[in-house]
């Protein structure tokens, strides 16, 4: 199971998830670090989706799937043939905010659902509309039974949320929302983004320990209402991470510590989940997203190479089928908000 919390604040939006996979029905670990968030960059904002349910569509994680929706074809492989490759170039289909959530609502409308099987995705950020930004906080799920999906707006895109207020979303398993907001009590007002994380990574981290399908390791992503201000995306650990990866055999960076990334799926990239060893900024068109793999202070510094490698991801039985037509990616995509290349691929 999974836990992701989300709050809308005047400013800016802040959405932390954990990393921990568990296997069904035992709920024993399989996967501690592996990565639930995408970022994308929309025609008219950005927003960060991360998921609940289900880990695997076929044998394709998840969060790969969604940022496959999103970028418009499945994503390449990098030479191991196993591990996603970075992609550069113009993407084949350019949704806005609403109609990425509305394909996301196809795609999961398509997929074939094993009985007891179910998946949640939340995505939250900002959208420019009119010369106004609007913030957006949507559910979108697939249920186990009856196999249908829905989407629910949890905050309206008409108004934007008061000088005051936080609207919280949850998604995964049960927490009493009153936790977070008197948590958030204090904050309301002059609040800063870096305090909203890490009352959400509290809240989390506390589940957590008494909840063994809950993880501790975090992934964190902060968007500002204005957009181009830049987004950050942060791997919250609790412990030191290494890669054999990373380290490639060279016995000098097998003690370097190293932190994660999420899927950035960009105006003309695609950036898979990385282990690396210092803050990179990807250029996701007109929008700066800077990535924090660990804490700033212990980056970058003297003798440490920046240095990242795809995360490896295992492989499990399948879970859901996706639809019979390998090219799911074809499912059809609305010719009105793209260019040419989006209609030949029809």
């Amino acid at each position: 199971m999974t836990l992701v919390l989300t709050a809308v604040c005047p400013g800016f939006v802040v959405q932390v998830a954990d990393r921990l996979l568990t296997t069904v029905p035992e709920g024993r670990p399989f996967d501690p670090v592996a990565n639930k968030t995408v970022v994308y960059r929309a025609m008219d904002g950005i927003v960060t989706i991360a998921y609940t349910g289900t880990a695997y569509i076929g044998n394709i994680p998840t969060d790969e799937w969604i940022a496959g929706v999103l970028w418009g074809e499945a994503i390449s492989r990098g030479p191991d043939g196993r591990s996603p490759a970075i992609a550069i170039g113009r993407r084949r289909v350019n949704y806005d905010v609403g109609l990425a959530c509305i394909k996301l609502q196809e795609a999961l409308s398509a997929l074939q659902v094993k009985a007891g099987v179910s998946l949640t995705i939340s995505v939250s950020g900002f959208m420019q509309t009119n010369e106004r930004t609007r913030p957006i906080l949507v559910e979108i799920t697939r249920y186990a039974s009856p196999a249908d999906v829905s989407i629910r707006h949890l905050y309206p895109r008409e108004v934007l949320p008061r000088g005051r207020d936080f609207i919280i979303g949850r998604v995964g398993v049960g927490l009493d929302p009153e936790q977070v907001h008197r948590k958030l009590a204090e904050h309301r007002g002059p609040g800063t983004a870096i305090a909203v994380e890490n009352i959400l990574a509290s809240v989390i981290r506390e589940k957590a320990a008494v909840d063994q399908t809950v993880g501790s390791e975090l992934m964190s992503v902060i968007i500002p209402s204005r957009g181009r201000d830049g987004v950050v995306c942060r791997f919250l650990d609790t412990r030191p991470h290494y890669s054999a990866s990373v380290a490639d055999g060279r016995a000098e960076m097998e003690n370097v510590p190293i932190g994660f990334s999420p899927w950035l799926v960009g105006m003309n990239i695609v950036y898979p989940p990385s282990e690396q060893t210092y803050v990179n900024i990807v250029d996701m068109g007109q929008c700066d997203c800077a990535i924090i793999p660990r804490d700033g202070d212990k980056l970058n510094g003297p003798g440490v190479p920046g240095l990242m490698s795809p995360q490896q991801r295992p492989s499990v039985i399948r879970t859901i089928s996706p639809p019979p037509d390998p090219g799911w990616q074809r499912l059809n995509f609305d010719t009105r908000n793209v260019g040419p290349r989006e209609k030949d691929a029809k």
